[in-house]
């Protein structure tokens, strides 16, 4: 006989798609292009000199004259830990599991929030444990880094800005550039270059394409370092609403970790509760910091308006 439209659906047999979607994820471009460094003890020290004077020619006879004085200093960062757990119920997970396993759904998740949690602090810093992990805003705020801040005051963004700017970094002769902003600060830079009567020069960037490859897109740049933005660029309320602008020497300036484990970053602890209830815990944690090497491998446009 034939099947009514509300057997045919009993019948039949939905798939739901394994994982989960956000509705309004967080943007983070710069997540895509900072690469990490494996160290194997619990900081990484860099060593630094000062400004070197640039050596001389010599005559026949007399020896030459030593220039290199000083002893390079250390500049080092420590591992702040990023922490998040869940708890999977045993009657949850062995009937309700058929398509969508519940340990993994929630793990996923987990690992979302740990990477928002390093994204947000990559610029912030730990607010709440001072100390634990160094932002952009805690090491720039450093007495020599000074010269790599540029304070708008509250004004509008302007080009000149830009190239003072992304000119304070040196290091790298001024190559492997990227700016890293808002949402609100890229259009800024737009608008910055619109009232100059041009627009910003388009650049062609590989963009993963979602199935293991890339494909071409194009977005601005500013004098030709890569314009990215991110929801974790802060704004400061008005009115005017206020943002920033980073340059960085990607390369340089880069992801610490311990070594792996297990081949991940992100390290997990399973405890059952059976005394508790019949569930099973589980713990991840992030050991991990950002490495800024040398002063003029950042600098800084803040508080201009939007």
């Amino acid at each position: 006989m034939a099947l009514t439209q509300a057997q045919g659906l009993g019948l039949s047999n939905p798939w739901l798609r394994s994982g989960f979607y956000e509705d309004i994820p967080q943007v983070i471009q710069l997540a895509h292009r900072l690469w990490f460094d494996v160290v194997p003890g619990d900081r990484k020290r860099d060593a630094i000199a000062p400004v070197l004077a640039p050596a001389g020619g010599v005559g026949y006879g007399p020896p030459p004259t030593p220039l290199t004085q000083s002893v390079p200093s250390n500049r080092e960062y420590s591992f702040g830990v990023l922490a998040d757990s869940f708890t999977v119920n045993y009657a949850t997970q062995d009937a309700q599991s058929n398509v969508n396993d519940q340990t993994a759904m929630q793990f996923g998740m987990a690992v979302r929030r740990l990477l928002y949690g390093f994204w947000r602090m990559f610029i912030e810093g730990d607010t709440v444990n001072p100390g634990e992990f160094q932002g952009l805003r805690s090491i720039i705020s450093q007495p020599a880094f000074a010269g790599q801040i540029i304070d708008k005051g509250g004004t509008p963004l302007a080009t000149q800005d830009l190239s003072s700017a992304m000119r304070r970094v040196k290091s790298s002769d001024n190559f492997s550039l990227i700016s890293y902003t808002s949402a609100e600060g890229y259009n800024a830079v737009e608008e910055a270059f619109i009232s100059r009567s041009v627009l910003p020069t388009p650049k062609p960037m590989l963009i993963p394409d979602g199935f293991g490859g890339f494909h071409v897109d194009y977005r601005s740049s500013v004098f030709g370092a890569d314009l990215l933005w991110s929801d974790f660029v802060p704004i400061v309320p008005g009115p005017p609403a206020l943002s920033e602008i980073w340059f960085i020497n990607l390369g340089a300036v880069h992801g610490i970790c311990p070594p792996l484990a297990n081949g991940q970053m992100i390290r997990t602890r399973a405890t059952p509760l059976g005394t508790i209830e019949p569930a099973t815990r589980f713990d991840l944690t992030y050991p991990v910091a950002i490495n800024v090497p040398r002063v003029t491998d950042i600098a800084l446009i803040r508080n201009f308006a939007v």
